[in-house]
């Protein structure tokens, strides 16, 4: 759970969920409120590997009898 703050407004918003939270921290009209207590967990972001397609996407061109 983590809370944001408006620059201009000053309203505070608060979310629970791990994507909305990664979102409003690279936002650049929130900032985040930090609570007597509370501690910032730091993910680490692995890089995911590129994989070749095995097939190729779409459908297949029609043939001409």
């Amino acid at each position: 759970m983590a809370k944001f703050r408006c620059l201009k407004s000053g309203n505070i918003v608060e979310f629970t969920q791990a994507v909305d939270i990664d979102s409003m921290v690279g936002h650049e009209g929130y900032e985040r409120v930090i609570e007597a207590g509370e501690q910032v967990e730091q993910v680490e972001l692995k890089p995911l590997p590129l994989v070749a397609p095995s097939k190729p996407r779409g459908r297949p061109a029609k043939v001409k009898q």
